[in-house]
């Protein structure tokens, strides 16, 4: 029996989303000046992409992007539209939603993303540029005015509820934006001066999403330096609260040695108790196993499996005097 295939599901959205607007624009944009130094000299030069990650996340995200744009602009009595282009500094960019007095971004991305977003400014820096530098466009358009402007970031998530959205708002800034542009005319200096732009992203990090991956990533690298704000607080978070939760553990556990098989209440609030057993539960028993094979001459057969299975390490480097 023929039928629907997943194949031709599949090609059939990544043939849509491949024929908008927005993934037919090759002129850079604010959403991507903070991109990876060496994917925007790609995109400078109008190189083709030589690979095709697996877009599905992006795609997943504009359409829930594009299903809460509608309500917002139905919710609001100030805003003025959704869409609406603008320039600045000659990069273009498309304000989600416009307001009189707030410029509005729509971010969808995971529970995971947006908090560590949360936990540190340099993660985020990116996105408030990207906000700021519509906010300078729309200013300078005579769209709205700057006097009490401010810029906001609806952060949706996509594995979330309805109580883990964030709603982030700063005054309109327009040297954020200015910022961001310097860094893009310095890309443009170098590249024009022959010079190597950095590589930003970590490999792993490259192989799986970036579109020129074959054509900028040419070895291996043993242990690179990680520039990208984003992933670089990732570690820094990660590393930081590994060593809190070792030093939790320790502590834990010479406390445990003084309360195990206690029962009682401190005079602060804390209750100490003690699980009941669950009960028993039958289990293979090996060296009846293992004896009788041996007493028919046989050997316990075996089959080879990984020692053990790759693990995150986050480590502070040591640095000598």
């Amino acid at each position: 029996m023929s039928g629907v295939t997943l194949d031709a599901v599949i090609g059939s959205i990544r043939a849509e989303n491949a024929a908008t607007a927005r993934s037919q624009q090759t002129e850079i944009g604010w959403s991507e000046l903070g991109d990876c130094e060496a994917l925007l000299g790609y995109k400078l030069d109008g190189t083709w992409e030589t690979d095709e990650p697996d877009d599905w996340g992006a795609i997943r995200g504009t359409w829930l992007h594009e299903h809460v744009l509608p309500h917002m602009l139905a919710a609001g009595a100030d805003v003025i539209g959704t869409e609406v282009s603008v320039v600045y500094g000659g990069v273009p960019g498309h304000v989600d939603v416009l307001e009189r007095h707030r410029i509005d971004d729509v971010k969808t991305s995971r529970l995971a993303n947006i908090a560590m977003w949360e936990a540190d400014e340099q993660a985020v820096a990116a996105k408030w540029q990207q906000v700021q530098g519509y906010a300078a466009g729309a200013v300078d358009a005579g769209l709205v005015d700057p006097d009490g402007l401010t810029v906001a970031l609806w952060l949706v998530p996509i594995d979330g509820r309805f109580t883990d959205w964030r709603l982030w708002e700063r005054p309109f800034d327009r040297a954020v934006a200015d910022a961001a542009l310097d860094r893009f005319d310095g890309i443009r200096q170098r590249k024009a001066a022959g010079e190597r732009l950095r590589q930003e992203k970590p490999y792993g990090w490259c192989k799986d999403w970036c579109p020129v991956f074959s054509l900028c990533r040419d070895t291996v690298p043993d242990l690179e330096m990680i520039s990208d704000p984003e992933i670089a607080a990732a570690a820094r978070i990660y590393g930081e609260q590994q060593a809190i939760e070792s030093a939790a553990a320790k502590a834990k556990k010479q406390a445990a040695a003084l309360l195990r098989g206690l029962r009682g209440v401190t005079a602060d609030g804390w209750q100490v108790t003690m699980t009941s057993p669950s009960g028993t539960k039958d289990v293979l028993d090996e060296q009846r196993i293992a004896a009788d094979y041996a007493a028919n001459g046989l050997l316990v057969p075996t089959i080879p499996t990984p020692t053990s299975s790759p693990s995150l390490r986050v480590t502070r480097v040591k640095v000598t005097p």
